[in-house]
This record gives C-alpha cells, sequence and structure tokens, in this order.
C-alpha cells in the first residue's frame, strides 16, 4: 500500500507478483527468527539482527554491488534471506520476473528448513521430558501503565508496534529517497563581472529552474573558501582573459553524491558552451571512505547506543529510572559507549585514522542527548517510546543526515530537518572533525547539547507530575496464579514420567536378577 498506491513507486501492474514476494520473504524470515528463539530464547534478536541486517544488507547487492566488497559477501548473497528477497524483487518489479525464480526457491527452502528443524527441537525436547512451561511475565506492559485486562488489547498492541514501525520506517525513508533530483542545491557562479555571472544564473534557472539555488560571486577565492566551509555545494567559474578554461570546484567529503552532481551537470553546461572545463576537489574522501558512508554510519551507531541503553535499562533494570541514579549511569555508559565505537571504526576496521578525542567527546555527548530524548518518550509510554523516538533519530534523521544522500537532493523537508534533528548533527560533527579541521563543529554541538538540556529539562516536569515507576507494574494475582498453575502442572507431569521412567527401570532391574537366580 506505501510502496504502490500512496508513493506510487511500484506499478500497478506489478503489485501483485511484489505483494506475494513480500509475503514470502516475511513469512521466511519470520520461521528463521522462530528458529533462532527455540535455540538462543530472548536473545535471539542479536544472531537475528546479525544474520538477516548486519551481514544481510551489505550482501543483498542492493545499495552497493557484492563484487565491490570483500568475498565473504557474495558468497552470503547465494543463500540468506535478504538477498534472495532483494533479488526476487529487482526481476519482477525490473526484468518481468525473469531469474526470480531461484531466489523465490531460496526463501522457501529457508522457510521449510526453518519450520523442520523447530519442529524437530520440539520433538526432541518433548521427548527427553522437558515439556513446555510458559513464558514468564517479565515486561508487564508496552505502555508503561498497568496491564489491559483484555487480552485482545494486548495483542492489538503487540502486533501494532511491528506494523507501526515499519510502516512509518517506509514511508520516510521512500519519502526521502525514492525520487533523488537536485532542489534548490546551492551553487556559486563566478564571472569577471557579477552581471555576467548573473546573466549565466537567469539563463540556467530558465532551463533547470528550482534546481539550483546560484550565489553570485566575482572573486574565485571567496567562491572557493565558500565551497571549502560546506556553506556550497560546489562552484563554476567562467572563463576569463587571464584564465580561457571553465572551473568547478567540489567538496567530495561534505557530500559525495552532491559533488558527483555538481560536476556532471555543469561539465555538461560547460561543454554545451564550447568551453575546456577543469574540476578541482578542494576536500576529497579517503581511501578507505571512498563513499563517504564512515560518518553516517558511525553517527547511526551513537545514536543506537543512546537509544537502546534506554529501551533496555527502563525494562530490566527499572529501580536506576530516577534521576539522580540515570545522570551517572549515563554519564559512564556514554563514555565507554563512544570509546567502544571509536575503536570498531579506527584501530578494527581502520575506517577512522586519529582524531580521537574530538570523536570520543562528540560522541558522548550524542549518545547522552539521544538518551534522554527517549528518556522524555519512556516516561510517557513505556516501551512504546521506540516509535517516536525511532522516528525523530533514525527513520527521519538518516535522511536528514546528508550522508547517505544529500539533503539537496531529497523533499526540502530534510533540508529543513537537517538543522534540527540530532541524527544530522552527530553525522556532520563526524564529517568536520574528520575532513574539515571541525571547521562548523561548533554549530552542531550546539544543537545536540540543546537536545541534552531540553530532554533532561522536560523530563523532570514529568517526573514532578507522574511518579517514576521503579518496578514493574503489578500482574494480576489471578493470571499469575494460573501461569503458575500450569508450570507446576507441567514440572509435576515431568516428575511422573520421571518416575515411571525410574519404576521401569527399576522393574527391569529386578526382571534381570530373577532371571540370573534361575539360572
Amino acid at each position: 500500500m506505501i510502496g504502490g498506491p500512496i508513493l506510487g513507486v511500484i506499478p500497478a501492474a506489478s503489485i501483485i507478483p511484489v505483494w506475494g514476494t513480500l509475503a514470502l520473504g516475511v513469512f521466511a524470515v519470520g520461521s528463521s527468527q522462530v528458529l533462532l528463539t527455540r535455540i538462543f530464547g530472548p536473545m535471539a534478536v542479536i544472531p537475528g539482527m546479525f544474520l538477516f541486517m548486519v551481514l544481510g544488507q551489505p550482501a543483498s547487492n542492493m545499495g552497493m554491488s557484492v563484487y565491490m566488497l570483500p568475498k565473504i559477501f557474495p558468497f552470503l548473497h547465494q543463500f540468506l534471506p535478504m538477498p534472495a528477497l532483494g533479488e526476487a524483487m529487482r526481476s519482477v518489479l525490473y526484468f518481468d520476473g525473469n531469474g526470480a525464480a531461484k531466489h523465490l526457491l531460496i526463501l522457501i527452502a529457508g522457510a521449510v528448513a526453518a519450520i523442520l528443524l523447530t519442529t524437530l527441537i520440539d520433538f526432541l525436547r518433548t521427548r527427553k521430558g522437558k515439556s513446555a512451561t510458559p513464558t514468564q511475565i517479565n515486561v508487564a506492559s508496552l505502555h508503561g501503565g498497568p496491564r489491559p485486562q483484555n487480552r485482545a488489547w494486548r495483542y492489538i498492541a503487540l502486533g501494532a508496534v511491528p506494523f507501526t514501525m515499519i510502516a512509518i520506517m517506509l514511508s520516510a525513508m521512500l519519502g526521502a529517497m525514492q525520487e533523488p533530483t537536485p532542489r534548490h542545491m546551492p551553487v556559486a557562479l563566478v564571472g569577471s563581472t557579477t552581471q555576467q555571472a548573473q546573466q549565466m544564473a537567469d539563463s540556467l534557472n530558465e532551463s533547470m529552474e528550482g534546481k539550483f539555488d546560484f550565489t553570485i560571486v566575482d572573486d574565485a577565492a571567496e567562491a572557493k573558501s565558500m565551497v571549502e566551509s560546506q556553506d556550497l555545494t560546489g562552484a563554476f567559474i567562467l572563463p576569463s582573459q587571464d584564465d580561457p578554461q571553465a572551473t568547478i570546484y567540489t567538496a567530495q567529503a561534505s557530500g559525495n553524491a552532491a559533488s558527483q552532481v555538481v560536476v556532471q551537470v555543469f561539465t555538461q553546461i560547460g561543454q554545451s558552451q564550447n568551453m575546456t572545463v577543469d574540476h578541482q576537489e578542494l576536500a576529497a574522501l579517503p581511501a578507505g571512505d571512498n563513499m563517504g558512508t564512515v560518518a553516517m554510519y558511525l553517527g547511526m551507531g551513537w545514536v543506537m547506543a543512546g537509544f537502546m541503553v534506554i529501551m533496555v535499562g527502563s525494562t530490566a533494570a527499572p529501580h536506576t529510572r530516577p534521576l539522580p541514579k540515570l545522570i551517572p549511569l549515563l554519564a559512564v555508559y556514554s563514555a565507554f559507549m563512544s570509546v567502544v565505537l571509536y575503536l570498531i571504526a579506527g584501530p578494527f576496521t581502520n575506517s577512522v585514522d586519529g582524531h580521537f578525542w574530538k570523536l570520543f567527546s562528540v560522541g558522548m555527548l550524542a549518545i547522552f542527548a539521544v538518551a534522554m530524548l527517549t528518556t522524555v518518550f519512556n516516561r510517557l509510554i513505556g516501551m512504546l517510546c521506540l516509535l517516536p523516538t525511532m522516528l525523530i533519530v533514525m527513520f527521519l534523521g538518516v535522511p536528514a543526515s546528508n550522508g547517505a544522500l544529500s539533503i539537496y537532493m531529497e523533499p526540502r523537508m530534510f533540508n529543513i530537518l537537517h538543522d534540527i534533528l540530532p541524527m544530522p548533527a552527530a553525522v556532520e560533527s563526524i564529517r568536520s572533525i574528520l575532513y574539515f579541521d571541525s571547521e562548523g563543529l561548533g554549530a552542531h554541538l550546539i544543537t545536540l547539547a540543546i537536545w541534552a538540556l531540553v530532554c533532561l529539562a522536560l523530563t523532570l516536569v514529568i517526573d514532578q507530575l507522574k511518579v517514576v515507576q521503579t518496578t514493574s507494574h503489578p500482574i494480576p494475582e489471578e493470571e499469575l496464579a494460573a501461569l503458575q498453575g500450569r508450570a507446576l502442572e507441567a514440572k509435576a507431569t515431568q516428575a511422573a514420567q520421571s518416575a515411571d521412567q525410574i519404576d521401569a527401570e527399576a522393574q527391569h532391574l529386578i526382571d534381570d536378577q530373577k532371571e540370573t537366580v534361575t539360572v
């Protein structure tokens, strides 16, 4: 519904095969996750995320070709569900279904294998006398209040959370990235005189209205400085008597996609007017980050670290929720996770070289700010804080971060959000530290600090109006009794089976002794 009628990404003729492919993919991944849950219990979320997302995304051949990645990813591309689903979708959407069969068979085989293995595990456990006992309730309520008496409301809430989260994610991501094209991209035009540059701008605006916002400059050095300070995505210097060729300035490190657009568009413009065009790169990306994604992924690490500590801690250790306990813990945790993420980005993967103290300090602030944002929603709606927090910091934050795609190639809303949200502030801080000698860092630090302080103040207000819950909300006694009764019944059954087995073995020994005496 989102990809088809709402956003128009999926053609009407492909809706049925796309729906069938997606349904099969959801079923295959769900079946595999059930198997992992049988093996790892509640911790199955970790191997599940690792297999389906951490390995599945790069191996999918969608965001980047697997043949540009280490050899492990072409191997994983052959059997993981995300690559199979992605390739099947590509075949259905763009190749009339040609080549989809083998990928659909991978999904079917994976689902069948997962179901059979899950059934086998259940059979073996039952055979050993390990009767399944009811799961103990350790999450009293999704919304932070008393559990609804009506079970229907519980199931509605449980279903609404993943449904809403996936719908919001897809809407935000597709809405931002489905039609990447220049939108008011800031570029300087430099002529021998401002009149010459203005004439060129007027001419280009007639043919490319709304694609570029031109800044008229008569000094190439000034335009170069504006590109280096990330105020502009590029500059186009017109030929003059002193320099008969046109020149394009870009700063690749400030946004690879925008830099490519500027080079491509203005090279074509120059060539169409018989100009010789020279391109000068003012801030090239290093070999270890030639796509410019290191800042985005490190920023995502900071954001997810701040979000997860509140999500997990509020449930697993509710006694830490009062601010006098929470603030010191968050300070220590933020410092620890900032170091861990630096070690991953630096020594472990060689994606980042140096800049430890600056990245550590900014990372600590970013983690703390997102943790306080999550705390505000957690105080109000409990675990349902997952939805508004993820919407703000990830589903809107990633497109607005200027990381994966330039904000000047997305709808105007994301350009506005770029100056407001914590994720863009984190990404731009990293980019400023790594590639621009920390120029412009102060503004992004102010953004993160405002989020931290405002959310801390809101939490203080909420705590005055609403008692901080430091224990799980009580579960109705009759429900506990029913669960305990079933657990005791299961244990009694298991004990009876064990006793019967012992009696059978004892009788077998007695019979053997009688046979020995008779002989």
